[in-house]
């Protein structure tokens, strides 16, 4: 198994764990928000749609990648835009949480006798978004670089899986174009040691094992 194969196992595992925690972090505190204040903010919304978009894709990509090669979803150009776009959601979930924070709990949760909890779920959400969102952000990123060096060597990575291709193995560029190997003046050379053979008018001249008509 490649370095890239390995990291991506580490990556996707780790990203969806955090996303299950988050996932209930967020409910609650959106529960919390709906019962207290009557309101939903728009980082409980984002962090709800990022983690539920990890749980529901991220399972799949482990999953069918370990079971079944050349499916549709382990698809390198399938796969990238994905995380992108989780990228995205997790970046947003962690900056509105972020600039929420310095609303809602300015000073930290350090001296709160009262709703010390749900600040510290707030921080956890927060923490979890970054976290989240750089493991992500570090495996897209890797996993473009590898396929955009791969496509400069001639290799096709695209339609492949990560664990079915191998970024870095040059292609021949003779055997691309005729479809196998090149023929060498050696194949055509005589053997020195062959005799020609006469024979009757009319008859092929044999030359080892090629035989020739005579031109009159």
């Amino acid at each position: 198994m490649t370095f890239i194969s390995v990291f991506r196992i580490v990556t996707l595992s780790l990203s969806l764990f955090f996303s299950i925690v988050t996932l209930g972090l967020a409910a609650h505190w959106t529960q919390g928000s709906t019962v207290l204040a009557d309101t939903v903010f728009d980082f409980e919304v984002v962090a709800l749609l990022a983690a539920c978009a990890c749980v529901l894709i991220l399972p799949v990509f482990l999953v069918v990648a370990a079971i079944r090669k050349g499916a549709f979803t382990t698809k390198i150009v399938v796969e990238l835009p994905t995380l992108f776009v989780l990228c995205i959601l997790w970046l947003v979930a962690a900056a509105l949480t972020a600039e929420w924070s310095g609303v809602l709990y300015p000073f930290g949760c350090a001296g709160l006798l009262d709703g010390s909890s749900w600040c510290q779920q707030f921080m956890a959400i927060e923490g979890l978004s970054f976290v989240t969102w750089i493991l992500l952000f570090i495996y897209t990123a890797t996993l473009l670089t590898y396929s955009l060096m791969a496509h400069s060597r001639g290799n096709q990575v695209w339609y492949q899986g990560v664990n079915e291709t191998t970024f870095f193995q040059q292609q021949s560029a003779k055997a691309d174009l005729t479809g196998g190997e090149v023929p060498t003046s050696q194949q055509y050379q005589l053997n020195p040691t062959q005799r020609v053979t006469p024979g009757p008018a009319g008859t092929p001249v044999s030359v080892g094992s090629h035989s020739y008509h005579p031109q009159v």
